[in-house]
């Protein structure tokens, strides 16, 4: 388990996450699984987004304004 975690500590955060939510897809959780255990509440909302093409995460950050 050790080993597990250090590789992934090893990882940027974007490939960690990919690497996990890949691992949470291989034991049985779905994609809507792997989304509502990673965004919480948020889930429905981002996944409408992501279908209409808008990607809140790739855009950067106006503290405040979105």
């Amino acid at each position: 388990m050790d080993s597990v975690q250090q590789q992934l500590a090893s990882l940027p955060a974007d490939k960690r996450q990919q690497t996990i939510n890949d691992l949470r897809r291989q034991i049985g959780y779905s994609e809507e699984a792997v989304r509502q255990e990673h965004f919480g509440f948020s889930a429905p909302t981002i996944e409408r987004e992501e279908e209409e093409g808008f990607f809140r995460f790739e855009r950067g950050r106006r503290h405040g304004l979105n």
